[in-house]
């Protein structure tokens, strides 16, 4: 490979890398995502949602696992139980300013 286009392809990568880290979601943005994709608000450890027939959900989180350890991307574990006791657990993987369901168990 010439100089110039091991150069060039430094400059790609590092553009990109410097990219990732800059777009990388915070906690504050899965809460958005989660209302947006699911229709669920959560305030503090609790959460709502309005089903079809017009009547509020209450759900509780009782499990919250946040990966922060890497540079470029993050992952977030959330478990959350309903009134009459079923759970379900959302994990994401935000990436590049978005969220990516990995496992996402919301009926």
């Amino acid at each position: 490979m010439s100089q110039i286009k091991r150069i060039l392809l430094f400059v790609l990568l590092v553009s990109i890398t410097i990219f990732m880290i800059m777009t990388q979601p915070n906690e504050a943005d899965f809460y958005s995502w989660l209302e947006d994709q699911h229709d669920i608000h959560c305030e503090s450890f609790t959460c709502s949602q309005t089903s079809e027939s017009s009547r509020s959900v209450t759900y509780i989180e009782t499990g919250s696992y946040i990966e922060k350890g890497y540079l470029i991307f993050h992952t977030i574990d959330k478990t959350y139980e309903k009134d009459d006791g079923t759970s379900f657990t959302v994990k994401v993987l935000g990436i590049f300013g978005a969220y990516i369901p990995l496992i996402d168990e919301i009926r």
